[in-house]
């Protein structure tokens, strides 16, 4: 086929989208979507149309220009019906089938089909029939009073007005969808990069800075009066870089980590209170100055921000907060939370982070057989809440499994024996690959699986491994990682006193059992409670040395989990990176250069983060000065 000649019909069809471009693809209206001219072996337009107002776009069209083009008649087929059209050139050809389908889809905004025995109610039929079909397509419908002009009308001009203030606020993107008899589609769009948080931040949180967050919210039709509460839809799609809103309807949709939290709490929560809009209307916004969409876009934001510090499915205060978002301990929450699969991607964990999967597990069995001082169970926090119950096929009797004891006491061993049962990563990996990963798991034990999501989803750290020259040679170790463990809030307050008082480096070393709860619960003052095991000879507060040869003698090397590949020893030492403010009070006890007596002890958890960990799978006892380290370029704050 002529090349030359492909390009003349590329440019007729191009005039021809101009010329119609308010009539078929107007951008208030987006009822046809991937409209395409296809130049390979035939030469063929394509597209699919929204006539039902379903937003479906079930209707798919295709154009067949024939080869002895501009003569001969051009094949269409609408809705798998095929059709020969006539025409002097493909413009014309165009303007024959759009017309058609908009003369179709004009009137199913005005009718109601009703079903009757023997009609069709295959939405798009018959739009190119003679007149037989369209006589039974006449008495497929009724009137209905409910939809007159002016109140379609109105209901439009109260959505764009809102949405109008919105488009204007950088970062946010709002279009009307396609409305159908009973509803009222919207599109909002939030840049994450509004969120102002670090990479590192976002991948703890599973959030794509590259895409839209969208937000769709399925109205009734009237909008603002009607008594049912709107339904909600998040995910991301499309680049940061499109800022064209109806571009974005059709971008593919991706879950992000609070997908499900941010749909529950807009339904849940937000238009608990402010619904219906016109009573918002009157009352709340006079005091925000914000009109509708714009406050529910701003509380989006708000829920995706604050949620370190609140459970993904209730919503209450968490008592701990950390990096990462999860449940709280009621037992109805975490029963949801491994319901719905939230918090965690159990697979994509063990594909993308194997070795901090490794890890978890490895520091969970460590701290399982952790000795238990004086009705002090150091394995906190403790898988209590995970059950399952199963019923045996032959007896019908129901078996319970959890980690309990009969009289309800937490049980190391038997946390121990699921773990014995889980396979190396090297397995987990190939389970992952055949997509079998939780039928694999549950062949070997009913907890293996839930366990695996518990130990990953209740970490409040989130890691990342240090590679090259992103290492500190001076810690002779290849296993290092970022650690992350406070919200945006505790960070941003920590970054706001480092510019005035300045930090340095210090280290703290523990017990490999120990960094369970610490990864859980942060680096606390344990002094003085159940959980101290050094004493508190130089005060109370979190203990932190200068020099890193210091806290190697604290770290009790001890073996992690028999299966694991990547710390399989006997000699397993872990060592925190902090970095410490030089607050008054530490200035006061330390001096101006920060000389440790012989420790670092501090009684307020707010003046310390950590920055980076260290694994040791033998023995050592080199020195390392915390001060003449650098930190990796990482963005903290």
């Amino acid at each position: 086929m002529s090349s030359e000649l492909a390009n003349k019909i590329q440019r007729e069809i191009n005039e021809w989208k101009e010329a119609f471009q308010d009539d078929y693809f107007n951008l208030d209206d987006p009822w046809v979507r991937r409209f395409n001219f296809k130049s390979d072996d035939e030469w063929i337009v394509t597209c699919q149309a929204d006539l039902d107002y379903s937003e479906s776009y079930e209707t798919k069209v295709s154009i067949t220009i024939p080869k002895s083009y501009p003569t001969g008649e051009h094949i269409c087929i609408v809705a798998e019906e095929s059709h020969d059209i006539p025409g002097e050139n493909i413009q014309e050809v165009l303007s024959q089938v759009f017309h058609m389908m908009k003369v179709q889809r004009e009137k199913f905004l005005e009718e109601i089909p009703t079903p009757t025995p023997g009609t069709s109610h295959g939405h798009g039929d018959h739009i190119f029939g003679g007149d037989d079909d369209m006589a039974d397509e006449e008495a497929v419908f009724i009137d209905d009073s409910s939809m007159e002009d002016d109140e379609k009308r109105k209901r439009f001009e109260s959505i764009e007005h809102d949405l109008t203030v919105v488009r204007k606020t950088k970062g946010w993107l709002g279009c009307r969808g396609a409305s159908g008899m009973d509803q009222i589609k919207v599109y909002l769009f939030t840049n994450p990069n509004r969120l102002n948080i670090t990479p590192l931040l976002a991948e703890a949180w599973q959030l794509d800075l590259e895409k839209w967050i969208c937000i769709t919210i399925t109205f009734s039709n009237y909008y603002t009066e009607s008594a049912t509460k709107p339904v909600v839809e998040a995910f991301q799609c499309g680049d940061v870089s499109i800022r064209d809103a109806y571009s974005l309807i059709d971008n593919g949709k991706v879950k992000f980590g609070l997908y499900w939290t941010v749909q529950q709490r807009l339904e849940r929560d937000f238009f608990a209170i402010y619904w219906p809009i016109e009573q918002y209307r009157n009352t709340l916004q006079p005091k925000t100055g914000k009109n509708y969409m714009e406050y529910l876009l701003e509380y989006t934001e708000s829920i995706i921000k604050t949620s370190p510090s609140k459970c993904l499915i209730c919503g209450n205060k968490l008592p701990l907060e950390g990096i990462k978002p999860m449940c709280c301990e009621s037992p109805l929450c975490i029963f949801s939370h491994e319901q719905y699969g939230l918090g965690i991607d159990l697979e994509s964990a063990i594909k993308k982070n194997p070795d901090v999967v490794d890890l978890f597990v490895s520091v969970c069995y460590a701290a399982s057989v952790s000795y238990v001082n004086r009705g002090f169970n150091p394995f906190q926090p403790f898988p209590s809440n995970l059950e399952i119950k199963l019923r045996d096929k032959t007896s019908g009797q129901v078996k319970t499994y959890n980690f309990l004891t009969n009289d309800g006491k937490d049980d190391n061993a038997k946390v121990r024996e699921v773990l014995d049962k889980v396979p190396n990563l090297k397995i987990l990996e190939e389970w992952v690959d055949e997509g079998k990963l939780k039928e694999r798991c549950d062949e070997k034990h009913p907890l293996v699986y839930p366990l695996l999501r518990w130990i990953l989803a209740s970490a409040r750290v989130h890691m990342k491994k240090l590679v090259g020259k992103e290492q500190l040679s001076e810690m002779k170790t290849d296993h290092q990682y970022i650690l992350l463990s406070s919200t945006p809030d505790k960070e941003r307050r920590f970054q706001e006193l480092k510019k005035k008082y300045g930090s340095i480096l210090a280290f703290h070393g523990s017990a490999l059992g120990n960094w369970h709860s610490i990864m859980r619960k942060g680096l606390l003052n344990l002094s003085n409670t159940g959980g101290m095991v050094n004493g508190a000879a130089y005060g109370a507060g979190v203990y932190l040395a200068g020099n890193a040869n210091v806290s190697f003698g604290y770290m009790r090397y001890q073996s992690g989990w028999n299966n694991s590949i990547t710390f399989k020893s006997n000699q397993i030492g872990c060592l925190a990176l902090c970095e410490i403010l030089k607050a008054p009070e530490l200035i006061q006890k330390y001096g101006d250069k920060m000389t440790p007596n012989p420790y670092f002890v501090i009684p307020n958890e707010e003046h310390l983060q950590t920055r980076a960990f260290f694994i040791y799978t033998t023995n050592q006892n080199h020195s390392v000065e915390g001060k003449d380290l650098k930190l990796p370029n990482v963005s903290f704050n």
